[in-house]
């Protein structure tokens, strides 16, 4: 059975099951889906290659910081993450972390194959080392859990992609460069992969070595303002992050208390 019939068959099995399934399982059954459709459509290679196309197109459009203490820095951060995410980063990815100068925007994002940008905006609200590895910790595992190929298949649709695949279709290929560049598409999540993505980081945050109440403080810092960056985005509610958490932090005692406050004062200096 090729590609594309197995596909089919796939989206055959997901409308029968929908009338017959609870909400829960049928978004269980469409993520796993996904997570099929992406694997096929979207081998790693692939990913690398597009991330590599999607962000020569982006840094067209901004301006990377100029200081190389500063991009050394973010990322010897992105570099412990990584470690810390072991034998979840994909062979074939080899993530590539950048400081934006841009002060007034409070964000960050990922790229398929695992370019991971910063902006200086981000660095400049954060109090800590440890609030900055939560918010790199969370774009990592966007990027070790694959939902960025699983966003491309929801948005683009099995045609598109095949066609990219295949090395048939510049003109898809260009418009899904162009969307990204554009209109940030790869970073409007869903409730799951959020979710998915703030539990996985800060495994991965405290296997580093970092203070994981520093992802509450982030959280809770730009709750409700009306300039939160898409990780904390209304899917879902940060405040419900925000206690899934801590519901995953209690009652252990062998946490990292490292906070790195000290360190991030200096590297602000530079800003």
């Amino acid at each position: 059975m090729n590609t594309r019939t197995r596909l089919i068959a796939l989206a055959a099995a997901l409308s029968l099951a929908a009338p017959l399934a609870s909400c829960s399982a049928v978004r269980s059954t469409i993520a796993e889906g996904q997570e099929f459709a992406a694997d096929l459509l979207i081998p790693v290679s692939e990913e690398v290659k597009l991330g590599q196309q999607i962000s020569t197109e982006i840094e067209q459009g901004v301006t990377i910081h100029a200081d190389p203490q500063v991009q050394a820095w973010a990322n010897a951060m992105g570099t412990k993450l990584v470690q810390a995410a072991g034998k979840d980063v994909s062979s074939g990815i080899t993530f590539k972390f950048q400081v934006i100068d841009d002060p007034d925007t409070v964000n960050a994002m990922a790229l398929p194959g695992g370019w991971v940008y910063i902006y200086s905006g981000l660095l400049l609200v954060s109090d800590t080392e440890a609030e900055v590895a939560a918010v790199l910790g969370h774009e990592v595992a966007h990027v070790t859990r694959r939902h960025i190929a699983e966003r491309l298949v929801t948005i683009y649709g099995i045609d598109a992609l095949q066609q990219v695949v295949a090395n048939q279709g510049g003109g898809a290929l260009t418009s899904i460069i162009s969307d990204v560049a554009a209109n940030g598409y790869l970073l409007k999540y869903s409730r799951d992969h959020e979710t998915d993505a703030d539990l996985t980081g800060l495994t991965y945050l405290i296997r580093a070595g970092y203070d994981p109440n520093g992802f509450i403080s982030f959280f809770k810092k730009l709750e409700g303002t009306s300039s939160s960056p898409e990780f904390l985005s209304s899917h879902p509610d940060p405040s419900n992050r925000i206690e899934a958490i801590r519901e995953r932090l209690k009652g252990r005692d062998d946490l990292p208390t490292y906070t790195g406050s000290d360190a991030l004062t200096q590297l602000k200096s530079r800003l």
